[in-house]
């Protein structure tokens, strides 16, 4: 018999084994948990981070949505055949300050999913290194990202505190 708590462990279980695999395999999905604060989302996640490594634990992830873009998207390229957690997504502030957030979640999941990242060029026009995630992201908020498309390059888990009510 399969509960909601169970899909969701199971749900979280499956990428961590899945993430070693992006190199050979390409991961185009990431796991996303939204929920009210006090859901266990960020418990959860610092579990499935813990397959990673020892030192981490709900207070230290590699990554929090308060990081700059190329931040976030050098860790993620560091991140190698693992799971890496961004933490935090929660849309506050004037509407330009919910807008970014939401285009940063977008450039990152999509990135993730295409294996692309943003081109860079230096004062001379020389190519720099473009950084693009390659491993499998994860990430939690009290919202879920915006649009259609990107959307569907993530596995969302809705959380309620104590109870996990629904997976889509």
């Amino acid at each position: 018999f399969l509960t909601k708590g169970r899909l969701v462990g199971y749900v979280q279980l499956a990428c961590v084994y899945r993430a070693p695999t992006a190199e050979c395999c390409d991961v185009d999905v990431s796991i996303f948990k939204a929920g009210a604060t006090g859901s266990q989302k960020t418990e959860t996640d610092s579990i499935a981070q813990a397959h990673f490594g020892a030192d981490f634990d709900s207070r230290s992830f590699p990554a929090a949505w308060e990081d700059t873009d190329t931040d976030i998207e050098i860790k993620a390229h560091r991140a190698k055949d693992s799971m890496m957690v961004i933490d935090d997504f929660k849309p506050k502030g004037g509407a330009n300050d919910i807008n970014r957030l939401h285009g940063k979640a977008d450039r990152i999941f999509r990135g993730a999913a295409n294996k692309q990242g943003r081109g860079r060029r230096t004062s001379t026009l020389k190519e720099r290194t473009t950084y693009y995630p390659r491993g499998l992201l994860a990430s939690s908020g009290e919202d879920i990202p915006k649009g259609a498309s990107l959307k569907a390059r993530l596995i969302i888990l809705e959380m309620n505190r104590g109870v996990w009510i629904s997976v889509f």
